[in-house]
């Protein structure tokens, strides 16, 4: 096995999932690989065009444009986001808020789709940033599709705190989950970031299995001035138009 084949990838995943340029030490550091070969697959990177060095004087690093283009051609043969796009950006402009598309990864969602309103406010969170399932609204929308010993398996014991809501005990999660397929939507109500809110539903393919979800965050403040049940209800429209894209023929997702 090739490791410096290895480490390039390790190298683009980096950056991919950082919201700030890196310089060579930096990505040494993070990734535990001496400076020198960072700096030989850095120069090699950069020469394909995967990454490009932004600032020659501080010698910092963010993706280049071949790292685009592969990730769009990677997209463009995607069936579910290509269902997808049109209909959250739909959405987008009908709440008035940001709306996410992600696809599970193991005990994680990978964030596929990112779509933003008018309002200054941006999240950090972007298109190949991974969270954890168990405290984003995301992860528990696709969870509350999988059997009880299926989530247990798969999320495991201790749940990591991360703030003063986040649910930490595999009870906990359960009972949440169980409360999600009733009301027909999934909450995160600060658990991975105490500013934010997500209300969040699932997406089927022509199996019924859930692929996806899809999921609107704001605001805590202006989630107060919203109808949960509402909310779920624009959701649930939009994730059965794009399940029924992709062949589901059931008129619930539950």
């Amino acid at each position: 096995m090739n490791h410096s084949v290895l480490r390039a990838a390790d190298i683009l995943e980096l950056f991919a999932a950082s919201a700030e340029s890196l310089t060579v030490s930096e990505v040494a550091r993070a990734l535990d690989i001496p400076k020198s070969s960072a700096f030989d697959i850095l120069a090699a990177l950069s020469q394909k065009g995967f990454l490009r060095m932004d600032d020659p004087k501080a010698k910092t690093y963010s993706l280049g444009i071949s790292a685009y283009r592969v990730g769009m051609a990677y997209i463009g043969r995607m069936d579910l986001y290509t269902a997808a796009h049109g209909l959250l950006a739909a959405l987008c402009r009908q709440l008035g808020q940001t709306v996410y598309l992600a696809v599970p990864e193991g005990d994680h969602v990978v964030y596929v789709d990112k779509l933003e309103s008018d309002s200054p406010i941006r999240f950090t969170m972007r298109a190949g940033n991974k969270n954890p399932m168990y405290c984003t609204g995301l992860g528990k929308a696709i969870l509350s599709c999988r059997e009880e010993a299926e989530v247990r398996s798969l999320i495991g014991e201790p749940l990591p705190f991360r703030t003063e809501t986040t649910l930490t005990t595999m009870d906990a999660l359960l009972a949440d989950l169980a409360l999600t397929r009733t009301r027909g939507y999934a909450l995160d109500l600060g658990e991975d970031n105490a500013l934010l809110r997500c209300l969040a539903v699932p997406v089927r393919q022509a199996d019924g299995e859930c692929i996806a979800a899809i999921s609107t965050s704001m605001l805590a403040s202006d989630f107060q001035q919203q109808d949960p049940d509402q909310l779920g209800a624009l959701l649930t429209q939009t994730a059965l138009a794009i399940s029924h894209s992709l062949g589901y023929d059931r008129n619930s997702l539950f």
